[in-house]
Formats: C-alpha cells, sequence, structure tokens
C-alpha cells in the first residue's frame, strides 16, 4: 500500500508538489571566458593593504560604540576562535548586525562612509599614497630649496608665505580652512602647512597608478583626454570607495573585497550598486561551496581558492611574531572554506536589506529565506533573518494582494520595486546635449543618415532647466509629408512557444529576425559542405543559429535572399543582420534567456510523456522585458571595441545611446527595479558573450543600470496587441498558469494559452524617434506609425501644415495621456497645451498612488514619478491606418466647427480633388523611402 502511494505521489504533476524556481534558470556555461592569469603575491599584498585601511575603519567604530546589541555568548576563547573564522568579513558583519532589521533611508547616506578622521578629529579624509604604501622619496625636492639650503620663496596674494607680517594668524587660518586644511597650530606651523600646500599645487602631481580609462568623445564634442574614473597620485587621498575598487582590480576573484565594496555602497545609499557587488560575491562563494557548481566553468574554482588563500597569508603575524590564527586555521583539512560561511551571512544581509530599501517585497522574501536553508548557523546569526522576516511578513502579504488586483500596472511591473536616479560616483555629467558640437553630431547621425532622401528636420535645444531637446523644422513642410523614416539600432523578438509547440517536441520558426516577415522552414539537412559554410558564418542565408531548432534550443531564422541572377538582386536579411547586431550572440543558444522573459511548461515529465504538457509559472514577474534588448546593446558594443580599438568604450556611450537622455534629465525620476532584471539576469548575458563580469570593471553595475534607464524611456513596442485600441491593460489581469486541470481543459478546447502572453514580445530602439517631443492630440502636428512594406520601419509625417522653425512633436498615444500614463512615458506631467488646462479623469480603480507603493500601506509621493515600459504604451499602426483614422477625425472635427460657425462648406469636388493630390504625394514619398536600403547608425 506504501509502495502505491509513493508511486502515485511521484508520478504526480509537480504544481502541487515542487515549488517552481524563484528566479529564472541560469545559462548551461562552460568555457566562453577567460578568466586571465593568477593574480600575483604583489598584487594580492598590495590589495590586502587597500581593503585593511577602510576595513580597519569599521573596526574601530564596533570597538568605540561599547556592547554590542547581539554579544556572542560562550567563552573568550569561543569568541576569538569565532573571530579567527570570520576574519574575511568580520567588521562588516559584525556592523551589519547592529542595524539590522531596517534597512538604511535616505537620511542616513553617508557619502564620506568608512572615511578616517584627520589629525583634529573632526573631519574625514582619506589616505594619502605614502600612508598606504610609505614614505616615498620626493622626485624634484632639490628644487624645493635654494643653493644655500633655504627654502625657495612662494608668495601668496603677493606676500611671502613663510616672512610676511601680512600672513597673521587668522589670515592663516582663513586660507587653510578655505583649502580644507587643518588649522590648529602655532603661526610657524599654519605658515610651514599652507607653504608646503602652495608648493604641491605649484608642481605637477605625480601620478602614481591609473585605472579604467574613460572613452575620448571629442567627436561628440566632450574631450577626454587622458581621462580615468581612477587615477591615483602622490599627494592625493583616496576614498574608501576608489580602495576597495582598487584590490577588486587587483584580485578580482576574493569574494571579500566585492562584500567590502557592497557594503561601502550600502551605507553610501546606491543600493543597486551593493546588489550588483554583492551577487558577484554570492557566485563566488557558490563556487566554493556548491559541489554542483564549483567544476562548471573550468578555472574559475581555482582562481576563487587561491586569491582567498593568498588574502590569509597577508594576514600579519601577532604582536608575538607567531602565525595568525587564520593562517594556521587555512591548514585544516577544510581550507578556505572555513572563512566563507560568514562572507555568505554577510553578502545575504545586505541584499536583504538592500531589496528591503527598494522595496522589492517579491524578491526580498525569497532572498531573506535563502540563507536559513543552505547553511547551519548559530541562534544569533539566524535570529536577524528570522526577526526581519516577522516584522514584515504582514507587509509582503498585503503588497502581494494589492499588487495583484492593480489593474493599472503590467503584469510585470507588479512586482517591482524602485530605484532613483541619483549619479553614480563614477559616471562623469560631462555630457552637454545642447553644445554645437554635440548637436552637429547628433543630427550628422540620426537625422542626415536615416532613411529619408529630403532632410526636412533636424534637433535643436528645447530649453529648460534639464536642457531638453526637440525636433524642428529646417523647411515648411505640408501636410501629409514624411518628416523622417528609419529602421530598428536594437532588436527585442521574443519567441513565444505554443501547446503544439511543446506537444511536438519542436518550435514553431518566429518571423525574420531582421524584418519580421514570415520565414518558411529551413532544409531539415543541410549537406556537409553547406553545413560547414554555416558554421563559418560564410552562408548568405543561414548561420549557426539555424541548428537551433529544436526543443532544447531556442530557433532563429532569415529571410533567404533574392536569386544572385537577377538585377533586383539584394543582401539577404542574415547579411544585413551581420552588418547591423547580430555579432557575438550567433550560434549561442539564447533559450534560457526566453525562458527568463516568459511562461514556462514543465520540464518534469511522468510515466510516458515525452514532452511538455502545461506551463508552471511565468517569468515576466521578474520584470526582465528588456533583456533582449540589453543583450544587443552589449553585443554591439563588444563589436564596436574590437573595430575601433577602443577596449573602454561604455555600454551607454555607443552612439546609439550616447544621444538619449541621461543623468541630468532623469535625477528626480524613479525607475522600476528587480533583482532578476537589473542584476542576475544582465550578467549571466555577459557571461555568455565572454565577459569577464569580474575583472571587467567597464561593465559594472552602475553602466548596465545606466543603458536600461536609457532603454526604459526609449524602447517601442511592435506587438500588433499594442496597436490601435488594443493597447489596454485588460489582458493583464489573468496571466498565472492556474492549475493543470484548468490548463489541460483550456487546451483540449484550443485554447493558444495566448492570454498569458508576456506583455510585450518585440521591442525596438529608435534613437531618432526618442527625440521627437510628445504633445496630445490635437495639438501634435505629426504622426507616426509603422511602414505596412518594411515592417518593422518607423514613418514620422506632418499631419498639418508646418512653418519651418516650428518644433515637430507626436503622440505617444493616440488617447490623450492621463497622470500616470504621462509619468510612464514621459517622466513627468504632459505639458501640451490642452492638459496644461485640463487634467483627464484616470477612471476608476486608477488613483495614482496604485503605482509604486512604498509599503502595502500607504504611497509615498516620489513613487508617483516611476517610470513604467517607456514608450511600450505608445499607440503604433500602419501608416495607411492611422492617415485614415486621423483623416476621419480631422473632417469631423471641420464639419463641426463649420456648421457651428455657419460657414459655407467646401465643395465635394474640390475637397476629393485636394485628397486625390496629397494621397499621389504621400504614395510617391513612401516609395522613395522603400527604394532606400536598410541603414544603419555608425
Amino acid at each position: 500500500m506504501s509502495r502505491d502511494w509513493t508511486e502515485q505521489v511521484w508520478r504526480e504533476h509537480p504544481p502541487e508538489i515542487i515549488r517552481p524556481p524563484p528566479y529564472p534558470e541560469r545559462p548551461d556555461l562552460f568555457d566562453e571566458v577567460e578568466w586571465g592569469p593568477y593574480p600575483t603575491h604583489e598584487d594580492t599584498k598590495t590589495a590586502y593593504r587597500l581593503w585593511s585601511l577602510p576595513d580597519s575603519v569599521l573596526g574601530k567604530k564596533l570597538k568605540e560604540t561599547g556592547d554590542h546589541p547581539f554579544p556572542r555568548p560562550g567563552t573568550e576563547a569561543d569568541n576569538k576562535f569565532r573571530d579567527t573564522l570570520d576574519v574575511l568579513a568580520l567588521n562588516v558583519y559584525e556592523d551589519l548586525m547592529r542595524n539590522h532589521r531596517m534597512p538604511i533611508v535616505d537620511e542616513d547616506w553617508d557619502e564620506d562612509a568608512q572615511m578616517k578622521l584627520a589629525d583634529d578629529g573632526q573631519t574625514k579624509e582619506g589616505w594619502s599614497y605614502e600612508e598606504i604604501f610609505g614614505p616615498q622619496k620626493e622626485e624634484g625636492e632639490a628644487h624645493a630649496t635654494g643653493e644655500d639650503g633655504n627654502d625657495v620663496k612662494i608668495e601668496i596674494e603677493g606676500h611671502d608665505v613663510l616672512k610676511a607680517r601680512y600672513w597673521t594668524i587668522a589670515r592663516l587660518q582663513d586660507e587653510l580652512q578655505r583649502r580644507g586644511l587643518d588649522t590648529k597650530g602655532k603661526a610657524a606651523e599654519l605658515r610651514r602647512r599652507l607653504y608646503d600646500d602652495e608648493r604641491r599645487r605649484a608642481s605637477p602631481d605625480e601620478v602614481k597608478a591609473t585605472f579604467l580609462r574613460r572613452t575620448d568623445l571629442s567627436s561628440w564634442g566632450i574631450p577626454r583626454k587622458e581621462d580615468y574614473m581612477l587615477k591615483i597620485t602622490r599627494h592625493g587621498r583616496l576614498r574608501p570607495l576608489d580602495m576597495y575598487t582598487w584590490a577588486i582590480l587587483l584580485s578580482p576573484y576574493n569574494p571579500a573585497y566585492w562584500v567590502s565594496r557592497s557594503y561601502l555602497f550600502y551605507q553610501m545609499g546606491y543600493l543597486d550598486l551593493a546588489l550588483g557587488d554583492a551577487y558577484r560575491a554570492q557566485l563566488l562563494c557558490e563556487i566554493l561551496c556548491d559541489p554542483f557548481a564549483r567544476n562548471r566553468q573550468p578555472g574559475l574554482y581555482t582562481r576563487v581558492w587561491h586569491s582567498i588563500e593568498q588574502h590569509i597569508l597577508h594576514i600579519p603575524p601577532d604582536d608575538d611574531g607567531s602565525r595568525a590564527p587564520a593562517l594556521e586555521k587555512m591548514r585544516d583539512a577544510n581550507g578556505v572554506n572555513y572563512f566563507v560561511p560568514t562572507l555568505r551571512k554577510a553578502l545575504h544581509n545586505i541584499m536583504s536589506l538592500s531589496l528591503k530599501a527598494l522595496q522589492c517585497w517579491h524578491d526580498y522574501e525569497i532572498m531573506e529565506g535563502y540563507l536559513l536553508q543552505r547553511v547551519a548557523m548559530p541562534y544569533r546569526d539566524r535570529w536577524a533573518f528570522e526577526k526581519r522576516m516577522d516584522m514584515t511578513d504582514r507587509r509582503v502579504l498585503l503588497w502581494e494582494e494589492r499588487r495583484r488586483n492593480n489593474g493599472a500596472l503590467f503584469y510585470y511591473e507588479r512586482w517591482a520595486g524602485n530605484i532613483g536616479g541619483r549619479p553614480y560616483p563614477y559616471s562623469v555629467q560631462d555630457v552637454d546635449r545642447t553644445s554645437p558640437s554635440f548637436l552637429a553630431r547628433l543630427n550628422q547621425e540620426l537625422i542626415a543618415n536615416n532613411q529619408m532622401p529630403w532632410k526636412r528636420c533636424e534637433v535643436r535645444p528645447k530649453g529648460g532647466t534639464k536642457k531638453e531637446l526637440g525636433v524642428y523644422a529646417t523647411q515648411d513642410i505640408r501636410r501629409g509629408q514624411i518628416i523622417y523614416a528609419d529602421e530598428p539600432s536594437m532588436r527585442g523578438h521574443l519567441n513565444i512557444r505554443r501547446p503544439d509547440d511543446a506537444y511536438r517536441g519542436q518550435p514553431t520558426l518566429p518571423p525574420c529576425d531582421n524584418c519580421k516577415s514570415e520565414v518558411s522552414e529551413p532544409p531539415d539537412r543541410f549537406s556537409e559542405g553547406v553545413r560547414k559554410d554555416i558554421s563559418d558564418g560564410c552562408h548568405r542565408d543561414f548561420c549557426a543559429c539555424v541548428f537551433n531548432n529544436k526543443d532544447d534550443a531556442e530557433p532563429l531564422v532569415f529571410c533567404p535572399a533574392a536569386p544572385s541572377n537577377e538585377e533586383s538582386a539584394s543582401k539577404s536579411c542574415l547579411e544585413i543582420a551581420r552588418e547591423l547586431y547580430h555579432f557575438r550572440v550567433c550560434g549561442k543558444n539564447w533559450k534560457w534567456l526566453h525562458d527568463a522573459m516568459r511562461p514556462n511548461w514543465n520540464t518534469y515529465r511522468a510515466g510516458d510523456e515525452q514532452h511538455p504538457k502545461y506551463l508552471t509559472h511565468n517569468n515576466e514577474i521578474h520584470g526582465t522585458v528588456l533583456s533582449l534588448l540589453l543583450r544587443e546593446v552589449f553585443d554591439v558594443t563588444l563589436l564596436r571595441r574590437e573595430r575601433t580599438g577602443n577596449p573602454h568604450l561604455l555600454a551607454h556611450e555607443i552612439d546609439e545611446l550616447l544621444p538619449l537622455e541621461g543623468e541630468e534629465q532623469w535625477e528626480g525620476d524613479r525607475f522600476p527595479f528587480t533583482l532578476a532584471a537589473n542584476i542576475k539576469v544582465p550578467f549571466d548575458i555577459l557571461l555568455q558573450l565572454g565577459v569577464n563580469i569580474f575583472c571587467d570593471l567597464t561593465f559594472d553595475t552602475w553602466v548596465i543600470q545606466m543603458v536600461l534607464r536609457k532603454l526604459l524611456l526609449s524602447a517601442v513596442p511592435w506587438d500588433q496587441s499594442r496597436r490601435q485600441d488594443g493597447d489596454t491593460m485588460e489582458r493583464e489581469h489573468h496571466k498565472d498558469p492556474g492549475t493543470i486541470e484548468t490548463q489541460m481543459q483550456n487546451i483540449e478546447k484550443g485554447d493558444t494559452l495566448e492570454k498569458h502572453d508576456p506583455s510585450f514580445r518585440t521591442l525596438y530602439l529608435f534613437p531618432g524617434l526618442a527625440l521627437f517631443n510628445h504633445s496630445c492630440r490635437p495639438h501634435n502636428n505629426a504622426e507616426w506609425a509603422f511602414d505596412s512594406t518594411i515592417r518593422n520601419r518607423v514613418i514620422v509625417w506632418a499631419d498639418r501644415n508646418i512653418s519651418k522653425d516650428e518644433e515637430i512633436t507626436i503622440g505617444y498615444r493616440y488617447q490623450q495621456l492621463t497622470h500616470r500614463d504621462a509619468l510612464r512615458l514621459l517622466g513627468r506631467k504632459c505639458e501640451c497645451p490642452y492638459c496644461q488646462q485640463s487634467s483627464p479623469d484616470l477612471g476608476p480603480g486608477t488613483d495614482d498612488d496604485d503605482y509604486g507603493p512604498s509599503t502595502p500601506e500607504e504611497s509615498d509621493s516620489n513613487a508617483h514619478q516611476q517610470q513604467g515600459q517607456g514608450r511600450c504604451k505608445a499607440r503604433t499602426m500602419s501608416a495607411q491606418e492611422m492617415r485614415r483614422r486621423v483623416e476621419q477625425q480631422k473632417a469631423a472635427k471641420e464639419a463641426r466647427g463649420k456648421a457651428k460657425k455657419g460657414k459655407e462648406k467646401e465643395p465635394a469636388g474640390g475637397a476629393a480633388l485636394q485628397a486625390e493630390k496629397r494621397k499621389r504625394t504621400e504614395q510617391h514619398e513612401e516609395g522613395e523611402v522603400s527604394k532606400r536600403k536598410t541603414t544603419h547608425l555608425a
């Protein structure tokens, strides 16, 4: 009986037995990344020194603040033993335990966190090069004194600093205070301090080291000659962030350095950056602790072990000259693994607190219980996690109920937290989009190089405090004339698997990845020669992605080329794609990335099942809607680095993204945030593309967030369901897979499960289109839509006569924007004349505070500024359909106006003649645009 019951349970379908994975599955990585050489002994020694100084500030703080709120039980010997095991993160973890319940708030953000106190005991300062590495011989020291050995005369404000009576104590103190120097001491000491400072300023500072060169953008009017994110000079002072970053660059596989920098970011209030560093530390720790992950990527495990081992070897000996206890412990059976549990507890506390601060309640609930299921720990350590969960359980339940029933949010938005657009420490705000040189390059790249044979507009400054741009007519433009046309710079095509695809074990081919046309099935078999051409990238019609047409891979196909003997032969879609965007991604299996964005079919098989039968979970809840676009940005960035020989090019500064709104424009805005979409999936994309996420800090967390924000504000949906009046939230209500029985019954009735589809399947980036500002109808003077000939080409045309120098505006949506949609699309309320005079009703169930609540009980006023899917709510339709609808509305409006004013109607023949003339003009312009071959930004 027992055996029969067990077999019955075994054959049950998993949703009743096994929970779906908390996060999307990671890719099966192997040898994509070159891990580079092992850190040398000297590098790890320097890294240890850089790490230990700011870390010791935390230790000193712990000693000065008195008794710990959670003292460790046991004898002094027991506590010393635990300190030995905690050596990699002792100070970070103990400081975390003092404030473990509630996350840091804005008022407590500290830009000077972990800085040491200056000699006055009050001001904070960094470390000088000599304080880190010891006294250095002064180059050019002989120039500081004359031939007789006396000091060289130095004057400030025309008076000798060392001898003139002008420099009284009061004036010396004022000048020293202005320079940020210590003002204490006798007159001679103050004179010497001012003298030394002026001498250092007068002579060029010696550069000791430079890291992370910034890309010179002189072609955009942004010169950056010899500019670095991190420059080490002899007389400069290093902040803790610089020291931790330098340590990571020297020894990137040491999780202790990632944890320390993560905690520093947490104290400074950069919670997304704290999560990015903590997640990389988590990956390194799991390489050591998880035997199933240890050997998946050859070479990584040994480098992590080596880095921690070298770190412990550099721990100074005890006062009596004996080896450090941690070094002796490392020589035992478990080696460096003795020290990993404390690192894991520290990083998971940082992640939990950061997610809680960002109101990512779904991620927080998962992360809070993650470590308790994997690590045995004393009650004192468990208590921090358990107490925090007890305090938050009710909030999470209320939040889940509210978000699930919020009809004003997209399905993927309901689980997201939010984060502000605060500038990052290593970003440089030197991009002036309104400068003449920047505008000249922008107009050349986005306007002159678009697919229009006529150039009727240009980008100019719009004015205002945030240096906004607008598109202006350079000539008089008649109603109906095409103004702008272009094809996407970045493509995000998400595939969907229907029940028929799952049952037959072979996915249906998607449309052409370049032009979205339907593609016939490729041959089942290729000859050996053709297969070799495809693998080598020499075939016109097929690339290695064609071999992915199977159940465990994701298909990707292109339209075949026209026969070569025809005069009309043109490039195939694959050849176009290889020129524009299809580079390192080619031939790789990206099924995991598509699965991270869509509903997933069961992988469990019961009985004689051969293929999936039902949906188990929907990964759209993780907000990964932009992940495919993000992959294209990374791919293009890597190619540009190869072609230009510039390995320092940042992803958000490529030509397609640089002109878009940046930190200066979005500083007061808020953006959606989830752990999967903003941290986990982006790093996995980089790893599959061969990027070493531990060594290459040009793809650091802040760069990823910059790219995501630019994409969020400018992405345009192509989906048919988002066109015309179908652009509603009604289909967002019921996307959870539901029970197996319900699914099977619906499938038997012919249900394709389309209601579970992601909110956006196809997203594009048009940098030029993103520069057209919005006005609600009827105050816009231009319309836009997708072309019906080349299906993913966008066209902008004049909706009425536009005068020279008049700004050209379009309607992002067909209807007038509600307050919420304006915040989602524009980041602020609409400023068109109609919205200035009246505020549209939001309708039932769409109160403002439903979007981005700070807690389940109340809404934070800042959350009203949270951005949604950028222009993913924009109205899109074919050019002909849009014009027909607009013409109907214009005609109705004109008829009403004439009837009201009692004016005579225009003769029908005259109106028909004008309409026919306008139609011929439009057809001619559309034909000219269609003749242009596909182009792309340089």
